[in-house]
This record gives structure tokens, C-alpha cells and sequence, in this order.
């Protein structure tokens, strides 16, 4: 009979702590949940900034038909398919990059930026981790403490554009400028929470002048 009332008293002790951490870690997860994803979330921009600067390869600047007459600029169109091709090659290369990243391979990628701590994390996959002390909002504790790892999984494949932007530059001139645009959804997990985070990068690939014969009058439209 006292061996069951030991039983007894040891499963109510086991539930009451079952229970009691299942309330300290919800309470825990709610207060501290969101600035850990917001870590997760810099963190990620961080590494896909790198990710696209290391991408960015243009080898071949006649990237736009350009119609002149007698010299003078009549018209610029980007030529859409060496657009694509120059698209596809740098999309290949973000995938490609983000795929070694989460199985910790990133011997072959350009991480200069990156703190030693951090690149030796990315060896162990898309992983961040933030101290304990970090979530106090006091700058004596912080990175003093266990840390608590962020997980970061690409959810799907990179879509990327190009942007380009035509303007005038000085007098009978133009001043091309091509952009990548480059969006990546991440899911960012932490303690018992996760978010679906869609990361937008913009980068400047290419500028060049197109220069023409300066014209007898210029007008000001602004006047």
C-alpha cells in the first residue's frame, strides 16, 4: 500500500512539473519568441545579401540595343535574351548557394563579412544562434549565457528579375542602370514558434553610359 502511495506522490510530482514547464516555456516562448525571430530574421538578410553579391557575375556588358542615328540616341531596349540568359545564370548560382548553405557546405562561398563564430554555425546548416543574454536588453549580459538556436529553411526556389532604368545623363546622353531583384521566403523557427519571412535584396549589376552628339540648343523642362 505505501509503495503505491509512493507511485502516487511521484506521478503527481512528475505531471505538476509537466505542467509547470509547459507554462514556463509557453510564458517564455511568448515574451522572448518574437525578438528571436527578428534576430532570425536580420540574420537571414545578412546571409542572402552575401549569397546575391556573390552571384552577381556580368561578363558582357551589350546587354541593351541601341538605335542611333547619325550619332544621336534614338532608342534603348534591353535585348531579352541575353537578359535571360545572364537571369538564369545568376538565379542558378543564389539556389546553388543557399542549398550548400543549409547542408553546411560553404567552402566554396565568399562569407567575408562574417564573423569566425558565425561562419563555424554555418558549417552546422542554416543555423543562428542568440545568448540568453542578448534577450535581456542589458549590454553587460550580452552574448554571456547558453544560446538558443534560430532555425532557417528556404522554403522554396529563388525568384529573381531584372530591373533596368534609362535616364538622361548630362546633355544627349543616357545613363543605364540594371538592377536584380532577388525575393527568397525563409521559415525562421525559434523555441516553439516559427514565421514565414519573404526577404527582398536589390543590387545594382550593371551601369554604363551611352554617349550621342551633343544637340545645338538644349531646353531645360524644368523651366
Amino acid at each position: 500500500m505505501r509503495n503505491n502511495n509512493k507511485l502516487t506522490i511521484v506521478l503527481y510530482i512528475f505531471l505538476i512539473s509537466l505542467i509547470m514547464s509547459f507554462f514556463l516555456i509557453k510564458y517564455y516562448g511568448d515574451k522572448y519568441g518574437k525578438l528571436l525571430l527578428s534576430y532570425g530574421e536580420k540574420y537571414a538578410t545578412r546571409i542572402i545579401t552575401l549569397v546575391v553579391n556573390n552571384s552577381i557575375s556580368v561578363d558582357n556588358n551589350d546587354l541593351f540595343i541601341i538605335d542611333k542615328i547619325n550619332n544621336d540616341i534614338k532608342s534603348i531596349n534591353l535585348d531579352n535574351y541575353k537578359a535571360n540568359i545572364l537571369l538564369n545564370k545568376m538565379n542558378n548560382k543564389i539556389n546553388n548557394y543557399l542549398n550548400s548553405i543549409e547542408t553546411g557546405n560553404i567552402s566554396d562561398i565568399d562569407l567575408k563579412g562574417l564573423s569566425n563564430i558565425e561562419i563555424n554555425n554555418l558549417r552546422n546548416g542554416f543555423i543562428y544562434y542568440v545568448p540568453i543574454g542578448n534577450l535581456t536588453g542589458n549590454g553587460l549580459l550580452s552574448n554571456i549565457g547558453p544560446s538558443i538556436p534560430i532555425k532557417l529553411i528556404i522554403i522554396n526556389d529563388v525568384i529573381s528579375d531584372l530591373d533596368s532604368n534609362i535616364k538622361e545623363y548630362g546633355i544627349n546622353n543616357a545613363m543605364i542602370e540594371v538592377r536584380i531583384k532577388v525575393k527568397v521566403n525563409v521559415l525562421v523557427s525559434a523555441l516553439f514558434i516559427s514565421k514565414n519571412k519573404e526577404i527582398e535584396i536589390s543590387r545594382v549589376i550593371m551601369m554604363k553610359v551611352i554617349q550621342g552628339n551633343i544637340p545645338d540648343y538644349f531646353i531645360n523642362n524644368k523651366n
